[in-house]
């Protein structure tokens, strides 16, 4: 098991321990600002536990196995893991212990042996690219707000065409994942009145007909 803080303890053990321990906090070390508008140093402090918390989870990944064979819902019993925070939060190293532990818990869809087609796959390169992406915060739905951001997206987006074989005139978007990405197929079949073409065994993200993409469209479905 993964933890941030001392492993093998019982929960009430590590209540009392992160008690008598300063816990770095998920706030502002300045009295001038908003207590959630973190400085570089704040935010350095902030990492330092976290970067702990997944270097550790990724040295274990690979023997990790892919499913507990246990009760998954029996976590969810103890009190430990879904007290209501008091008013001035709970320290960081507490939080991150009860997220090792709901991830230890739950189905390890980061390791090797998960072959789903839906959830991410676990790249870590992708997931500092998310965290530089919230952090920088631009607003990319329109490219005169930051327009250095948007023609990245493009690049990016032509790159893949290239590596597909695609035209030129080829274009898309970068979606969450694959169900925003089926939506925007179902959307594009309406405006094109062209026919889905579906089988009784497609992911359940394709089945429903919503009000939105029903009007205009027609659904085939193949045995």
């Amino acid at each position: 098991m993964v933890r941030i803080a001392d492993r093998g303890l019982p929960s009430q053990s590590l209540v009392a321990i992160q008690k008598e321990r300063v816990g770095t906090q998920m706030l502002s070390s300045s009295k001038a600002r908003n207590p959630l508008d973190l400085n570089g140093s704040d935010f350095s402090a902030l990492m330092k536990d976290v970067v702990r918390l997944l270097a550790d989870f990724l040295d274990h990944l690979p023997n990790a196995p892919f499913i507990q064979h246990a009760d998954r819902f029996e976590l969810l019993r103890d009190p430990f893991m879904r007290p209501a925070p008091s008013e001035s939060g709970r320290p960081l190293r507490e939080l991150l212990e009860i997220i090792s532990r709901a991830a230890d818990n739950d189905l390890n869809t980061a390791s090797g042996s998960a072959l789903s087609a839906i959830p991410g796959s676990g790249l870590v390169s992708s997931a500092a690219a998310d965290l530089i992406s919230g952090v920088l915060n631009r607003y990319t739905g329109l490219k005169v707000g930051a327009p250095a951001m948007v023609a990245m997206e493009a690049d990016v987006l032509r790159w893949m065409a290239d590596l597909l074989g695609l035209p030129p005139t080829a274009a898309g978007i970068l979606t969450s994942g694959g169900s925003m990405a089926v939506f925007l197929r179902h959307r594009l079949c309406k405006e094109h009145k062209t026919a889905r073409r579906l089988s009784s065994r497609c992911h359940l993200c394709h089945q429903p007909d919503p009000s939105c993409l029903s009007q205009g469209s027609t659904t085939r479905w193949i045995p």
